[in-house]
């Protein structure tokens, strides 16, 4: 792993070149959980992929190995990661895996939607108009190059 700031954040890369980025915001266990959640439901890291080891971690975000113990604690908890005893901390092979932490995020949006005093259909005309903008784009074939 490499360490490095970034605008005033401490941002650990993994050694496939995923960035972590801690912001004093939030507690930084949180702010782990969130990020490899996302990092999961984007497809970055995949099932049976191996997360840094505690150590790694949080020698190179600058926090106990603790914390990040906690993170990955929560982790496993969600069915997101799952320990092999002596081999380390591993996305879970679990078909759901991405398709729950996609759900929460969703859970988060809605929240947010609430928070914002939308009712109901306009959060849900909200998600209709973004899925299909997505999978218009989505399934548009590559535009030729022109050398």
């Amino acid at each position: 792993m490499h360490l490095c700031y970034y605008l005033g954040r401490v941002v650990a890369k993994t050694p496939d070149h995923v960035r972590l980025i801690l912001t004093p915001d939030e507690p930084p266990a949180a702010q782990i959980v969130e990020q490899i959640e996302r990092l999961v439901a984007l497809g970055v890291y995949r099932p049976g992929d191996e997360l840094p080891s505690a150590n790694s971690l949080g020698s190179d975000l600058g926090i106990s190995r603790i914390t990040v113990q906690k993170a990955y604690g929560l982790l496993i908890e969600r069915k997101v990661a799952e320990t092999r005893v002596g081999a380390g901390t591993y996305i879970a092979i679990n078909a759901d895996t991405r398709t729950d932490v996609v759900r929460r995020m969703l859970s988060a949006v809605i929240t947010l939607g609430q928070n914002l005093f939308l009712e109901k259909t306009e959060i849900v005309k909200a998600f209709e108009h973004e899925i299909t903008r997505h999978f218009k784009r989505a399934d548009k074939p590559p535009r030729k190059r022109s050398d």
